[in-house]
């Protein structure tokens, strides 16, 4: 089964890289100008990760690919809280165009530690206007949780295929 996956976030915060990492791929250079799509076969499913560039002067050109998708992975760095709140404007976005998509949060670049608080994290997640089925911390660097999080991606795509 083919499956559309979105991977948003703020630019540096990871999102390449941890595709890249997943899919055993050189991480250096690993920056997305515009959009950029992996595809993946995980268990049953060919999950096409449409990789969208965090940068503020690609942001129009990104509505047309929120389309479809089956599931939205949102990705913030654990060392910058701005990166957090920042989701709140993505997720207002993807909104517009999706009424409603199943949502991964993942913090990443655990390796370096932690700044945000897990109770920044609650009240952020209160604020997005979607279904927030999990949360994760990874290290696309280390590979920390990388492999997790595309188990946890299958998963909950199995079970909306259960749904339907």
């Amino acid at each position: 089964m083919l499956a559309k996956i979105l991977l948003l976030g703020e630019g540096g915060v990871g999102k390449t890289s941890l595709i890249r990492r997943y899919l055993g791929r050189d991480l250096s250079d690993s920056i997305t100008l515009g959009v950029d799509f992996y595809t993946v076969k995980i268990d049953h499913f060919t999950l096409v990760v449409w990789d969208l560039s965090g940068q503020e002067r690609f942001r129009m050109l990104l509505d047309n690919f929120f389309y479809g998708a089956e599931l939205a992975i949102m990705v913030f760095d654990l060392t910058r809280p701005r990166t957090l709140l920042n989701l709140v404007a993505w997720s207002k976005l993807l909104k517009q165009k999706i009424d409603n998509v199943p949502v991964i949060l993942v913090g990443n670049k655990k390796d370096l530690g932690k700044l945000i608080e897990n109770t920044a994290i609650e009240n952020i997640k209160k604020m997005l206007p979607f279904d927030i089925i999990a949360y994760i911390e990874t290290s696309a660097l280390t590979g920390e949780n990388v492999n997790q999080l595309f188990s946890l991606l299958a998963k909950t795509l199995k079970s909306q295929i259960k749904l339907r």
